[in-house]
């Protein structure tokens, strides 16, 4: 993990991409709908 600026800089892992799989599919995400979730370490922020 790094900071650039405000933003958080974490290397990303399949684990962490399939944690997220496993909350979308879960009844957790029952009221998420049209969203895209980026799972990038928060490298998106620094474009």
């Amino acid at each position: 993990m790094r900071l650039q600026g405000n933003v958080r800089i974490v290397t990303g892992s399949a684990s962490g991409k399939g944690r997220t799989a496993v909350f979308i599919a879960s009844s957790d995400s029952d009221y998420i709908t049209g969203q895209t979730i980026m799972v990038d370490g928060g490298t998106n922020k620094l474009r």
